[in-house]
């Protein structure tokens, strides 16, 4: 059985680690567009993306897969 972290979340969206998460993801691709944007406006980008975890529940499927909003289904019967 896993472990079960309680208040984890918190550390997650804390401006320190999301600076060092980028520096780790960041390694090796400082010469790519993208990198090269989002360290040149590093601060804004990182209290924008804290904002958004903040904010946006995000639930994570059995995938896998980063689910941001729930996804619905309407089904119809059949006449």
């Amino acid at each position: 059985m896993g472990k079960i972290y309680k208040n984890f979340y918190p550390q997650i969206y804390d401006l320190f680690n999301l600076w060092v998460a980028f520096t780790k993801a960041s390694k090796g691709r400082r010469g790519h567009p993208s990198i090269a944007a989002f360290e040149y406006n590093l601060e804004p980008e990182l209290i924008r993306l804290r904002v958004i975890l903040i904010l946006q529940p995000f639930w994570i499927s059995r995938g896998g897969t980063l689910i941001t909003q729930p996804y619905y289904t309407q089904v119809g019967a059949g006449l």
